[in-house]
């Protein structure tokens, strides 16, 4: 198979039942087209991968994933999509998901076409989105998140409404006293 995408890396989502018989078909079709394979460590450590499929796979953490991978692969659902999606956004690498749950709005290939859809995509055949995203920094932290889908800024366990500043690229919009805010992104909160 000829593809742009030489360099594929997987994620697979923790503890989900039958995952290592998916993981091991989708290691199979890749190695089989040629691909160079980066498992997603934690696939490793929680035994999803199977022992034949560890040899054909290069093994790095979800953070190197940005630097080596020309495509990532996500086998689960909407949060690991997210989660992977977060991870790499600084990287601007594409990420597919292949729904392993029932629902799955980001991910974008079913289970029982897995092999059939991403060899469509990998042939050349697909549309790709680009997605904004929002970057979120709170005073009281140092570190600046980034959301595919929405932030929720909420009173948690407080009995009482919270007041907050909001500011957008820098600038002050408004003062609000509410029980929270979400922010969504088109991508829509899940």
């Amino acid at each position: 198979m000829n593809s742009q995408f030489r360099n594929i890396g997987i994620v697979t989502r923790p503890q989900t039942p039958e995952i290592g018989k998916t993981l091991h078909a989708l290691v199979q079709f890749l190695h089989g087209a040629g691909i160079n394979i980066y498992l997603d460590a934690d696939s490793v450590n929680e035994g999803t991968a199977a022992a034949e499929d560890i040899p054909l796979c290069q093994i790095i953490t979800k953070a190197t994933l940005g630097l080596k991978c020309d495509l990532v692969i996500v086998l689960g659902g909407d949060g690991t999509f997210l989660s992977v999606a977060r991870e790499l956004a600084p990287h601007k690498v594409p990420v597919i998901g292949v729904n392993q749950g029932h629902l799955g709005f980001l991910t974008q290939v079913s289970h029982d076409n897995m092999v059939e859809g991403l060899g469509a995509m990998l042939g050349g055949s697909y549309l790709s989105e680009e997605r904004i995203l929002l970057e979120v920094a709170m005073e009281r932290r140092s570190e600046r998140p980034l959301a595919l889908n929405d932030v929720v800024l909420s009173r948690g366990g407080a009995g009482q409404m919270i007041e907050f500043e909001v500011f957008i690229n820098g600038e002050f919009v408004y003062t609000q006293r509410s029980d929270g805010l979400i922010v969504s992104t088109p991508t829509g909160s899940t």
